[in-house]
């Protein structure tokens, strides 16, 4: 028996068998095409790459960043120029893969470093159809009860897998707030990362067992190791089938309500089918990123009545678009940033763009008339995006109501605590708004000046932090005293561990992911 151990901690215990992958998998024969062949080959990879991505988009927003950097004039150009200077194609893009990744990693920055997987993903996606590997998919014979043991896994790689044989996780580089983490918890598959080498240290077919709330990947256990931990298990299992009432929890003789997350109307059905008390962050982000030009408002408008629809009097709390940052639109042309999550992104971007921010809110407009909808403004750092974002939607309403349309006039409107300016100004903003919402993902990066999509800062990126935990307190503090209700939409919402700690600081609701909804309801019960 051997066990390795991660400092970062999740949650669960899975048992499965291990599937390593290999980074360097062995290639077929590399093209030799070259001139006009090779340019031609290479524009047929890039129209194939880009019809996979948009198609992939649809279901994540992780894959329109993608979309845009396949987009980059610099890509193509680079890969031009090499074959017409007489390299074939496939060393064509590996030559300007590494112009690329020289120039960024020569960057004294952590955001564009770290999106250098991301620059590589792409890359793959080209070089797999050049050499025909996109043919062969690397988790074809994946067996049931898998855990999937890599360096570490690509956006790409979790569109190749039977989700349903995989019960784990396990890698070298990630975090809980990256793509493999938030991707496991909304699958209800367990993950433990930031195992040095785990590549290495662990054999196909090892049997593991994996315990997230301790960070362990054990191997090849025995017999009273995995005994314990089967019994461990059942007891969990057991407490997470106990019923639950499907309304709100009383804690100390408040009411916490427990709501759920979704990025689209089939998550919404999840949400409200794993008992929520409603939906407490719609990313709207979906239906920009399902079509090739901007959704016009019937198209939203759809999209919003059958969301609410499907609530059933539960509230239905919709974020304005949120892009910018690590999210982009292929067909919206964004200006290029030296670090984008400092830029234009969420509320400052659609307040420049007035007639998509009036579109989006006329079209949850109308929709509110069919059920109880509120509205979240992100990425918020001054008083006066606020009183703007509510002037334009008083516009829209006059306009609503010179064409005689039904809408909810006392519609909600609250507000992503996801900035430090917030935090320091939380009184002036609660007199503002009707509901705060702490997006600890975002707030973590910014207070502890580090990238949440950065492996080598995932040390730094957990809420648990006491610069964050105080930032929350304050937050939490701040809506009381105005007399607003506060929530947390963040990752931080859904650790077991953090449960009691938010109550007691007085944490209104909770807004998790459909697989923790149970478990967090089942916490607020049993604290006292």
């Amino acid at each position: 028996m051997e066990i390795l151990q991660s400092k970062i901690k999740s949650e669960g215990i899975a048992f499965g068998t291990a599937f390593v992958v290999e980074n360097d998998e062995i290639r077929k024969h590399a093209s030799t095409l070259i001139g006009e062949e090779g340019q031609a080959k290479f524009k047929e990879a890039m129209a194939k790459v880009e019809k996979d991505l948009t198609k992939a988009a649809e279901k994540n927003e992780v894959f329109a960043a993608h979309l845009e950097m396949l987009h980059d004039p610099m890509l193509e150009e680079n890969v031009i120029e090499n074959i017409k200077e007489g390299a074939d194609v496939n060393s064509a893009i590996r030559i300007a893969e590494g112009r690329i990744t020289y120039m960024f990693g020569d960057i004294d920055d952590d955001y564009l470093k770290s999106r250098l997987d991301d620059v590589k993903d792409v890359i793959d996606r080209l070089l797999a159809f050049i050499d025909g590997r996109d043919q062969v998919n690397p988790y074809d014979n994946l067996p049931e009860g898998s855990i999937i043991v890599a360096h570490n896994l690509a956006p790409s790689d979790t569109t190749k897998m039977d989700i349903g044989k995989v019960v784990g996780f396990v890698t070298d580089l990630g975090s809980l707030t990256t793509h493999v983490g938030i991707f496991a918890r909304y699958n209800g598959i367990i993950a433990v990362v930031g195992i040095n080498k785990c590549e290495k240290k662990i054999k196909n077919g090892d049997e593991l067992i994996l315990d997230g709330g301790r960070g362990l990947v054990i191997i090849n256990s025995d017999d009273q190791t995995l005994m314990e931990y089967r019994r461990e298990a059942k007891l969990e299992e057991e407490d997470n089938n106990a019923q639950l009432p499907t309304t709100p929890l009383e804690y100390k003789d408040r009411q916490i309500s427990v709501f759920g997350n979704a990025g689209n109307l089939n998550e919404v059905r999840n949400v409200i089918m794993s008992g929520a008390d409603g939906v407490g962050l719609f990313r709207s982000e979906f239906l920009y990123m399902q079509t090739s030009t901007m959704p016009d408002e019937d198209i939203q408008n759809r999209a919003y009545s059958e969301a609410v629809q499907i609530c059933s009097g539960k509230p239905l709390t919709i974020r304005l678009l949120d892009i910018g940052g690590d999210k982009g639109l292929p067909y919206m042309q964004l200006p290029k940033e030296d670090n984008p999550f400092l830029g234009i992104r969420g509320i400052r971007l659609t307040l420049r763009n007035k007639d998509i921010f009036k579109t989006q809110v006329r079209a949850i407009l109308r929709a509110s008339a069919l059920g109880e909808i509120r509205i979240m403004l992100p990425m918020v750092s001054m008083t006066s995006e606020i009183t703007d974002a509510k002037n334009l939607i008083k516009e829209c309403m006059c306009e609503l109501e010179k064409e005689d349309v039904s809408f909810d006039k006392n519609i909600k409107i609250g507000i992503m605590i996801e900035t430090p300016a917030t935090v320091l100004c939380a009184e002036e903003f609660a007199k503002l708004v009707d509901f705060f919402s702490i997006g600890t993902n975002d707030l973590t990066q910014y207070i502890m000046s580090a990238d949440r999509g950065n492996a080598e800062m995932s040390y730094l990126c957990f809420a648990e932090q006491p610069a964050v935990q105080k930032a929350i307190k304050m937050s939490i503090d701040a809506a009381h005293k105005v007399g607003i209700p506060i929530g947390m939409c963040g990752e931080h919402a859904s650790l077991s561990s953090a449960t009691e700690t938010l109550l007691k600081y007085g944490l209104d609701f909770f807004s998790v992911a459909p697989p923790s909804i149970h478990k967090i309801k089942k916490n607020i019960r049993n604290c006292k």
